[in-house]
């Protein structure tokens, strides 16, 4: 989540390779000082993901915590592809 641009390398290159579709499961962001899962879900749908998932909250809060849910439904609608939420 934090090179976006090595992250669209990686997904496009899987996308090449397989003949299934892919998906990309992401967090809200690293920490609270840089959440950008709409930026990240973005970017999957541009580097040809069929599907993401978002786990609503940071790699920094891991699993306590509260789930963002409104950066979830801003996820679901910026992109057009399946969203699944975590």
């Amino acid at each position: 989540m934090k090179d976006l641009s090595l992250a669209s390398q990686i997904i496009e290159a899987t996308v090449k390779a397989t003949p299934l579709k892919v998906s990309v499961k992401f967090r809200k962001g690293w920490d609270n000082e840089h959440v950008n899962a709409v930026e990240f879900a973005t970017m999957c749908e541009q580097s040809g993901a069929s599907y993401i998932t978002v786990h609503g909250r940071t790699r920094a809060q891991g699993y306590s915590g509260f789930a963002d849910w409104e950066i979830i439904k801003a996820v679901k609608n910026t992109v057009k592809i399946q969203t699944q939420t975590k």
